[in-house]
């Protein structure tokens, strides 16, 4: 009777329902002064060609402010300390939240870059997907629904008989949140500003 809302994730712990996250925090210096009440400052040139003083706070990242360094550092960041599935060994199956489609499409880029690299030969592009709604992506749903079911893209090549998801990684910004179940799923990354306990 009474509402779900009200049952908190510390109660969810505790009945032993949920698991308390363990939060690797990966910042850059720019990320740090982003997110501090000054914000982060640059000098740009403005319309006419002169150099003007710009401030970014986190709202802005991703949006105003665009960084390939800063989305390298967290991709390897999260690579680095990713749980590990326990029969294979390879990169836990997880879900990377983005800020919005586009930034999707670079990190699901730079993903599958450091994944060859790391890799050589086992994923070929598939190790992380890009799951947002149309145009973008055709069968968003049906591609959270395969990698559910451990089945997106074929399977692992990383042990042999072992049934999982050939793709290891769904970066979406959105889809695959509240009612979205994957059981085996070991990793959720945060690749946003985070206002929200529940999230």
């Amino acid at each position: 009777g009474t509402p779900t809302f009200r049952y908190s994730l510390v109660d969810g712990v505790k009945e032993r329902y949920l698991l308390n996250p363990v939060v690797v925090d990966a910042r850059t210096e720019i990320t740090t002064e982003m997110l501090a009440e000054e914000g982060y400052s640059v000098m740009v040139k403005n319309e006419d060609g002169e150099w003007e003083e710009q401030t970014y706070f986190s709202k802005d990242f991703e949006k105003k402010f665009f960084s390939d360094e800063t989305n390298r550092v967290f991709c390897e960041t999260f690579l680095k300390n990713a749980l590990r599935d326990p029969l294979s060994g390879e990169i836990g199956k997880s879900i990377v939240f983005c800020v919005r489609k586009d930034h999707t499409t670079r990190i699901t880029q730079a993903l599958n870059v450091l994944a060859e690299a790391m890799f050589p030969g086992k994923y070929n592009s598939d190790f992380a997907v890009q799951v947002v709604s149309p145009p973008e992506v055709q069968d968003g749903q049906q591609i959270a629904i395969s990698f559910a079911n451990n089945n997106l893209n074929g399977h692992t090549r990383f042990l042999e008989g072992y049934i999982t998801s050939k793709t290891r990684i769904c970066v979406t910004v959105g889809m695959m949140t509240t009612g979205y179940d994957c059981e085996d799923l070991l990793n959720i990354v945060l690749l946003r500003p985070i206002f929200s306990p529940t999230d």
